[in-house]
């Protein structure tokens, strides 16, 4: 099959994700690991911060046996038929209203491993509940969870009897000034540039890229802080 601008776009997103090392690691090492130390991680901070490009960055490194599934809540109707129906969807199974067993079923069928991604969680404020109570713990030991929100996790998630050791928060913040030097440079920004942007951006990632748009479009544009 040709190659599509689908593809260009992901190898150009892998090739100019930086900073995350400890973040990446933990979570390339708890899915590659035979016996998962934990089985949710729960990535959290505000919009802006990179929690999207940390999963993308994540599923892009692993073993391509490694099965993936990446669902965005804002594109569910956050009810658990809605939840299993685009499940399902994803899967191209068809599944009888509020079945979850034939979906579990199914995900027990795949690889040795497989990553489950909900990006975008705090659209699933209502079905938390049913998410941690009953469909996480009902899915093989072999399914590891990644949960991408901007609020962070219900207390229960913290406290429950079991997660103690089974769950593991992830909180993000502003990037590093060596991270944030190097994604200025990788966006083609020159050295004068670079210090300019970052001691307006502050390591933060979203006013990184926006201001190293802006730059490169009228390289004389004046930021202030």
């Amino acid at each position: 099959m040709a190659r599509t601008i689908l593809d260009r776009l992901e190898a150009t997103a892998k090739t100019s994700f930086v900073g995350r090392v400890q973040e990446l690691n933990l979570l390339q090492g708890a899915i590659e690991a035979s016996d998962l130390p934990f089985v949710v991680a729960y990535i959290h901070g505000i919009g802006g911060i990179g929690k999207t490009r940390l999963l993308q960055a994540t599923l892009s490194n692993l073993d391509p046996e490694i099965t993936t599934i990446k669902l965005d809540c804002r594109e569910i109707e956050p009810t658990q038929n809605g939840f299993l129906q685009a499940l399902g969807n994803y899967l191209n199974l068809k599944v009888p209203e509020n079945d979850a067993f034939s979906i579990i079923s199914h995900l027990g069928e795949f690889s040795a491993r497989t990553v489950f991604a909900l990006d975008t969680y705090e659209a699933f404020g209502l079905m938390d509940t049913w998410i941690r109570q009953e469909f996480v713990p009902s899915l093989p030991d072999s399914v590891f969870i990644i949960i991408n929100s901007r609020e962070r996790p219900n207390a229960a998630w913290l406290t429950s009897p079991g997660w103690e050791t089974l769950f593991r928060e992830i909180s993000l913040h502003e990037l590093q000034e060596d991270d944030a030097h190097e994604m200025l440079k990788l966006r083609g920004l020159n050295q004068s540039q670079v210090f300019k942007v970052n001691r307006f951006a502050r390591g933060y990632p979203l006013a990184l890229e926006l201001a190293s748009a802006a730059i490169r479009y009228q390289p004389d544009l004046e930021i202030t802080e």
